[in-house]
């Protein structure tokens, strides 16, 4: 008895030495390549990352600037230089995470078949271009947006000498603090001219202005103070004044020698970029290099793991063009979708229509530069087309449309469509409509965003004013409490964001998630995007808010 169980427990181990050399056969070249893809998810990651970043930056410094639609004060446009700043250091950052993670697979590659040496090259073909345009962005943007913050800082500085009163007698103390601001200014002028930010004439122009206000602090804090002194130091104010460029010249000089052509070659590397990203995960998708042996079996047992599938969202051809290419037939080549006032025509690469929509479906013309371009299903190679149009003051509505048969058709939130509103996403702010593979199972969501405002703020006179004016004699207008709802909320800050609702694209349209569907998918979301709550997280306050806005705008 006691031979026959040695004989059992010999056979036992052996059978489990030959199971797991097999395995180590079996599986010793796929170790790798799962090693290489998970580094992939996280290259893929970072990407995502880069181009939220991207899209915060560029509409912060839209309404720095005063180049964005939406209207915001002198005050709050101070207020956003921090996360300006924040944005761009979080470009680099996931840009250079992406780098880190690159080197990594680098380091793979000899253990790898040549298709993923293939895929690795591409890849890093297009990631130089990437990295490039977007180093070439922090550049331009970082100089642009340091410039107009300045020019604030010195605008205040002049205005608050015009309403100081001499005659007070904290006037000298005022001029004082006003000194040391200038005295900042010009040491930040100089080295932002180092660093090549600045034209000559237009870092003379910033210098002489507050040369100026350093001068007047001079002379009235002269100990020897004359009447005689004052006026031969207004005299040589007034020949200062009189050597300072032209602003408007010195800031189109600006514009035309160091912003603009630097702008334009970052844009150029992006776009040389965008092209090479799309053949590289095209390359990846059709070698089905995300499968590997080892990411299969796992993803049989959990749905959740990632396998890099529909990561790489390529945006739309032109932001301005109308023009805008696309893969409507998943067959590889590209097919060319013109939007006009009240038609939208796909024609093939030879000019002829292939497809339009419907001409009783009226849809109003999209915001400029919104077009984006989505695959929606990984084993479909078909693409669909988003477009924003916008309905409130930072609010907007975002409709999908793809091929049908031999038409252009929305792809809507619902099987049977009643309206137009089943086939409209609602986003709290203009831009922010993101759309990724949360669960990783080759189908896209869609999350709908929008701000908490948790609390009210006060409205001072002229802003109630205001209301009151466009309100006229009708105090109870439901539309008119709305703005006056509105404007506090906005005075009280928008708080986190909130994770409105989560759809999922099942094949034929996008079905909202809802109970421990809804939380499953939160929940992957993870750092995508910061500072986020869910809908069931809202104060009943900010709820009935919220219903309130969607159901203003969504009219």
């Amino acid at each position: 008895m006691e031979i026959d169980k040695r004989k059992v427990f010999i056979n036992s181990v052996k059978f489990l030495v030959i199971g797991l050399t097999l395995l180590v056969l079996i599986f010793n070249r796929q170790i790798p390549a799962f090693i290489y893809n998970e580094y992939e998810f996280m290259v893929r990651a970072n990407h995502v990352l880069a181009e939220t970043a991207f899209n915060d930056a560029e509409k912060m410094i839209d309404m720095r600037t005063g180049r964005s639609d939406t209207l915001v004060s002198d005050q709050d446009k101070a207020t956003l230089y921090q996360p300006i700043n924040e944005a761009i250091e979080a470009i680099i950052e996931a840009n250079d995470q992406q780098k880190s993670y690159l080197a990594k697979q680098d380091k793979l590659l000899w253990l790898l078949s040549k298709t993923y040496r293939e895929y690795h090259r591409l890849e890093l073909d297009y990631f130089q271009d990437y990295s490039d345009s977007f180093h070439t962005y922090q550049e331009v943007k970082s100089a642009e947006h340091w410039f107009y913050n300045i020019v604030s800082r010195w605008t205040d500085a002049e205005s608050a000498l015009v309403d100081m009163d001499s005659s007070t007698p904290d006037y000298l103390d005022k001029l004082k603090d006003l000194n040391t601001v200038a005295g900042l200014v010009i040491q930040e002028t100089k080295n932002a001219q180092a660093k090549g930010w600045l034209t000559e004439d237009l870092a003379k122009y910033l210098t002489m202005k507050n040369d100026k206000i350093i001068f007047l602090y001079a002379i009235m804090a002269d100990p020897d103070f004359t009447d005689e002194s004052f006026a031969d130091g207004m005299k040589s104010i007034k020949h200062i004044e009189s050597q300072i460029p032209d602003f408007d010249q010195a800031f189109s000089q600006w514009h035309k020698e160091l912003i603009d052509p630097k702008f334009i070659q970052g844009k150029e590397k992006y776009a040389s970029a965008r092209e090479k990203l799309a053949l590289a995960d095209q390359y990846y998708s059709d070698h089905n290099l995300s499968r590997d042996r080892i990411t299969v079996i796992l993803a049989k047992f959990l749905k959740t793991y990632p396998k890099n599938i529909n990561q790489f969202i390529p945006l739309a051809d032109s932001a301005d063009s109308g023009k805008i290419k696309v893969d409507l037939k998943g067959d590889g080549s590209q097919e060319f979708l013109v939007i006009e006032p009240g038609s939208m025509i796909a024609y093939d690469s030879s000019g002829n229509i292939i497809a339009r929509k419907p001409e009783e479906m009226t849809v109003p013309q999209p915001m400029v530069g919104s077009a984006k371009i989505y695959r929606l299903k990984e084993t479909d190679r078909k693409e669909a087309v988003s477009f924003e149009f916008p309905v409130g003051p930072h609010q907007s509505q975002v409709m999908f449309f793809d091929l049908q048969k031999d038409q252009l058709l929305p792809v809507c939130l619902k099987e049977k469509v009643t309206g137009p509103f089943d086939c409209l996403f609602f986003t709290g702010n203009v831009g922010n409509l993101p759309v990724m593979d949360l669960d990783q199972d080759g189908l896209a969501e869609v999350i709908e965003t929008t701000d908490e405002y948790p609390s009210e703020g006060k409205l001072n006179q002229e802003e109630q004013a205001a209301i009151t004016e466009v309100a006229g004699e009708s105090k109870t207008d439901e539309f008119t409490q709305a703005m006056e709802q509105i404007a506090k909320r906005e005075k009280g800050g928008r708080g986190r964001m909130v994770i409105w609702a989560i759809f999922s694209y099942n094949g034929k349209f996008f079905e909202e998630q809802t109970g421990k569907d809804y939380d499953r998918l939160y929940n992957l979301i993870g750092n995508q995007i910061k500072n986020k709550m869910k809908k069931a997280e809202l104060s009943r306050d900010s709820l009935e808010y919220l219903n309130l806005v969607r159901k203003l705008w969504n009219k």
